[in-house]
């Protein structure tokens, strides 16, 4: 068999002469044909391993060649260099079958790659830091910073916020549920969400150190009514001791999870205020997985549940497994990130009246970020990332000088959780209904068409360099992503 490669021709000669060898063999328990194939079994398993491996290789090669073409945006030199390198890599991988690779023009490409990335590295940072302190250009903040431990409940303003890649620390990490007769059209649980359950408004949440509490507001049927002290649940944050503890299967938008049921103190007091069953789920180091709108994936991408090598037994344990994008109880994405810019638009649509004409409350888009500065309206349809750095003179820390990315990959479609009264939990009246003000002309996104937009959904970019760092009101923000047109909203289930 004539070939280019040399290790093909040697490892093809070696097959030969084993197969010739074989071929004089004879074991009594075996039988010729028997050892004959147990030895080709073992070669053709030896080579999906091989082309399982290389392939992912490749993918990481793919990854470090995208973040390099990424930081080096506006350097027509270096975008040239990368241009090379793509092609390079393009015609390895249409020009061999996949195992056949050249670990050296692997090599090559890789040191290419990396080169790039580490001679850029440090003029991006201080383009970034000119840009952020340029008096040209709008100057954007972190006005507001948000996270909601128990999904659905009103959120916790915050002075900073760690960032981790499944969101902020401890946003979301709790969800409620309705108990049901197993047998009714929900099943045993109903996940609980604000635009079902209007009530859970009146529940405030507040942290203390490591500890949540949890307020009950009930609505009051005069303004003169007095106001008795609120009723309050202390729940732990990071609860230690799991084993005890009861564990149930959620699905929230198709994608499910394990968590834990935290027992019959919380779940009595949630019950006895929203006077119906209630259990209260904790999703410990559980996740779920991201089935849409991934940063560097295509709009409809959506990650394979689990490989089909991997779900083999023996390759499972031998193939590396890269960890797929996950979230915890948020809807579709770690972050959301919204402007004031937006929220005065929609005060400014809210109907007038006699009394002075009140303000769009910010907190019903339940954003985790807000950011004030923005040149217009909607501007953020168009972001594709967003970087942070701190805007305090006085702040020497290097982590918090250095910028922190979000990347913004998919719209956020809204729903009737806008027309929750916070103050009745109840729907409002039709005439203040905060929906329909956006129907008209903010149902910009094909993939919710029946839906206005408002604010993007995002990811901690550079995770494993970003994790654990801290974002703070009064953090000076940037675009450092552009878009030409709107994102697709992607997500099976929801898109249309």
């Amino acid at each position: 068999m004539a070939t280019s490669e040399p290790f093909l021709d040697s490892l093809w000669a070696m097959i030969e002469r084993v197969t010739h060898y074989m071929n004089t063999i004879r074991i009594p328990i075996l039988g010729e044909w028997s050892f004959r194939s147990i030895f080709q079994i073992g070669l053709i398993w030896y080579l999906v391993i091989k082309l399982s491996t290389r392939s992912t290789q490749l993918e990481e090669y793919r990854k470090r060649l995208h973040n390099a073409e990424a930081q080096i945006q506006r350097d027509a030199k270096s975008r040239k260099e990368v241009a090379e390198i793509a092609t390079d890599l393009k015609g390895m991988l249409e020009g061999r079958s996949g195992i056949l690779e050249n670990d050296h023009e692997l090599a090559s490409i890789v040191k290419k790659v990396d080169g790039i990335s580490l001679a850029t590295a440090t003029a991006q940072q201080k383009d970034i830091s000119k840009s952020i302190s340029s008096p040209s250009g709008p100057k954007m903040t972190i006005s507001q910073l948000y996270i909601y431990p128990i999904k659905s409940l009103r959120g916790c303003s915050l002075p900073s916020a760690t960032l981790t890649k499944e969101g902020f620390s401890y946003d979301r990490k709790f969800m409620l549920l309705r108990i049901h007769d197993p047998n009714s059209k929900w099943g045993r649980y109903q996940n609980m969400h604000i635009s079902e359950f209007p009530e859970m408004a009146l529940f405030h949440t507040s942290i203390t150190d490591s500890t949540l509490h949890v307020t009950y507001h009930a609505p009051s049927s005069s303004p003169q009514t007095p106001v008795s002290p609120h009723p309050t649940l202390t729940i732990d944050l990071s609860p230690s001791t799991l084993s005890h503890l009861p564990e149930i299967s959620i699905t929230m938008h198709k994608s499910p999870m394990t968590a834990y049921d935290m027992g019959s103190t919380y779940n009595n007091w949630f019950s006895q205020h929203f006077k119906y069953p209630v259990l209260l789920a904790y999703a410990g180091p559980n996740r779920r997985l991201v089935l849409g709108n991934l940063p560097g994936k295509p709009a409809t991408y959506t990650p394979p549940t689990r490989p089909l090598l991997q779900k083999i037994p023996l390759l499972n344990s031998l193939l590396p497994t890269p960890k797929p994008p996950s979230i915890i109880f948020n809807d579709c994405a770690p972050y959301l990130i919204i402007t004031q810019s937006s929220c005065d638009d929609v005060t400014s649509r809210l109907p007038s009246g006699p009394s002075p004409t009140p303000k769009m409350d910010i907190t019903k888009f339940r954003a985790n970020i807000i950011i004030s500065g923005s040149p217009r309206a909607y501007d953020e349809d168009y972001w594709g990332g967003l970087t942070f750095s701190s805007n305090s003179p006085s702040d020497a820390n290097s982590d918090s000088k250095s910028p922190k990315e979000i990347i913004l990959t998919a719209n956020c479609g809204r729903c009737v959780s806008l027309n929750v009264d916070h103050e009745t939990g109840t729907s409002a009246p039709k005439e203040k209904e905060v929906l329909k003000l956006l129907m008209k002309d903010r149902r910009v996104d094909d993939g919710m068409k029946y839906s206005p937009i408002f604010g993007r959904y995002g990811f901690l970019g550079n995770g494993d360099v970003n994790e654990g760092k801290v974002l703070r009101v009064g953090d000076a923000v940037q675009v450092s992503r552009r878009n030409g047109e709107r994102t697709r909203f992607y997500w099976p289930g929801i898109s249309t």
